[in-house]
């Protein structure tokens, strides 16, 4: 199946690059946007010879990767339809297009489709609502499987904004459109088979800036409901940032489920989310000022990381620590979380008092509350075994009990010593600005019982120091016994072998004017292994 998409991206690469690429029937077909430059005699538009955009979309099986439906402009639409004229030297009734070569030999660009939605249900199921940016228009085609009883590819209705020269539908209020982008489906009304259609579109506004009657206006998303019977279109919603944002080009509006309005403000590279009556309920905008968001959707997601989660456990204080003022216990407190996870809605913990790997105990199961999880193990354990757990470990759960990941830790307690640490940190943890918990400090038998006992650590030294001089020992004599002359082997200063003696020196002696004199030093050392001197 993937090959198949990736035959159609390649036939219409320029296509997918452009305005429309919409998922239809649950993934089953998809439909997008063509690009086809024609030559034609433009004339009284452009020149006889000139090249013009043939506006195009099809609508293409996902499993077989062959369109099912394809529809042209030029074979239905009048080029006196469009408000973009090409630039003709002399003339004045032109506008400047804002796509498109305008030149006199590129492609005239007259009605530019910037969206495409297919009606799902209803009296029109199969028929297709397209966006004619340069045309300020709706139009409804006929589809494959029309109920209209229309030949396919036929214009069932043009609703007409600010410049458009054909105008099926009239307002009932003073509110139009003009550039806009993103047609969108909403269903009928009460979901019946009444003629009353709702649709949904981004409107740019741009050339209804400066003009009377729509001074100051601003980009934004509107909801129409179209009567097909009273050919009336009634203005539902409009939704405006309140810094009245204006984009000249792109744009979109994407209505959930629950009748919020998802809108990307095009060229100005800001996002808003409205509830249906309008309340601005997120506002976003991107750090790049050259950014552009042309369209914006929200839908439920799942996330599942490739990492697990994170865990820190933390005590001030041990259990029976009397290094602090007052021989006090603190709490065993632990932190939580898993980015990106979506799936979790609780935290099951366990403790050990062992190792890292167990045995665990059981130490209570947690709600997940935000991002990170804030939760104090001491309330779900004997106080003085909390105090006395040096590991951590933690499950993450499902809303069903089902065990997403885990990770396990060591308790984290400054050491007795740090005693300015010790006094910034509190029962809850270090608030100290930019402090990072060192892992190296993360002994994991800090709180209770070590994992090397104290004693044993001081035997192991004391011996090892013993065995260390024992060796030094060995090591002179053997150095004495292989000197022919009674002194120690020279010690290479640079590492290497080297017959020049001025760069050599020897351990325990000084070099005079006939050569070598031992130090005091060298004859304790002699009669204290038992040489005479």
């Amino acid at each position: 199946m993937i090959g198949h998409i990736k035959g159609v991206m390649r036939l219409t690469i320029i296509a997918l690059l452009t305005d429309e690429f919409n998922m239809l029937s649950g993934g089953e077909t998809f439909v997008h946007v063509v690009y086809q430059m024609r030559k034609m005699n433009l004339e009284p538009y452009g020149p006889k010879g000139g090249h013009i955009i043939d506006p195009c979309f099809q609508e293409v099986d996902v499993a077989t990767g062959r369109p099912v439906f394809r529809w042209c402009g030029l074979d239905y639409l009048e080029l006196w339809e469009t408000i973009m004229f090409p630039h003709i030297p002399g003339q004045t009734n032109y506008s400047e297009p804002i796509g498109g070569d305008t030149s006199s030999t590129g492609p005239w660009d007259f009605a530019h489709i910037n969206g495409v939605d297919k009606i799902s249900h209803g009296p029109s199921a199969g028929d297709f609502l397209i966006s004619c940016r340069h045309h300020d228009t709706i139009y409804k085609i006929a589809g494959p499987n029309t109920l209209s009883g229309s030949k396919p590819g036929t214009i069932l209705w043009r609703f007409g904004g600010e410049g458009a020269v054909h105008k099926d539908f009239a307002m009932t209020s003073n509110f139009t459109f003009s550039r806009q982008h993103h047609i969108s489906f909403l269903g009928y009304e009460d979901n019946s088979t009444t003629s009353r259609l709702k649709v949904s579109l981004f409107d740019n506004g741009w050339e209804l800036r400066n003009k009377a009657g729509f001074a100051g206006r601003a980009s934004s998303g509107q909801v129409y409901m179209l009567d097909e019977e009273a050919m009336e279109a009634e203005l539902l919603h409009e939704y405006v940032q309140p810094n009245e944002l204006l984009a000249i080009a792109q744009g979109g509006m994407h209505v959930t489920p629950s009748g919020n309005a998802i809108i990307g403000w095009g060229t100005i590279p800001e996002l808003s989310e409205f509830a249906e009556d309008g309340e601005l309920l997120f506002h976003m905008r991107f750090n790049d000022a050259k950014a552009r968001n042309y369209r914006a959707y929200k839908f439920p997601w799942v996330g599942r990381p490739k990492d697990g989660p994170k865990v820190l456990a933390y005590a001030k204080s041990c259990g029976g620590d009397t290094s602090s003022s007052k021989n006090e216990t603190s709490s065993l407190m632990a932190y939580v979380s898993w980015n990106g996870a979506t799936e979790v809605s609780a935290w099951r913990f366990h403790v050990s008092t062992s190792s890292a790997h167990g045995p665990w105990i059981p130490a209570g199961t947690f709600a997940r509350s935000g991002f990170e999880t804030k939760v104090n193990l001491t309330a779900t354990l004997f106080s003085n075994f909390a105090q006395s757990a040096p590991f951590v470990s933690v499950e993450a759960l499902d809303a069903h009990g089902v065990v997403l990941g885990s990770a396990e830790t060591a308790t984290w307690v400054p050491k007795p010593g740090m005693v300015m640490l010790r006094n910034q940190c509190g029962e809850e943890g270090c608030e100290l600005e930019g402090f990072k918990y060192p892992v190296e400090m993360s002994c994991g038998g800090a709180c209770g019982g070590s994992l090397v006992p104290a004693w044993v650590a001081l035997v192991v030294l004391v011996v090892g120091l013993e065995c260390l001089a024992w060796f030094a020992l060995r090591a002179f004599e053997v150095v004495v016994r292989r000197s022919g002359d009674g002194l120690p082997l020279p010690v290479f200063v640079r590492g290497k072998e080297d017959n020049d003696v001025s760069r050599m020196s020897r351990p325990g002696f000084k070099r005079n004017k006939s050569g070598w004199e031992r130090t005091g030093k060298v004859d304790k050392l002699l009669r204290a292994s038992g040489h005479e001197v």
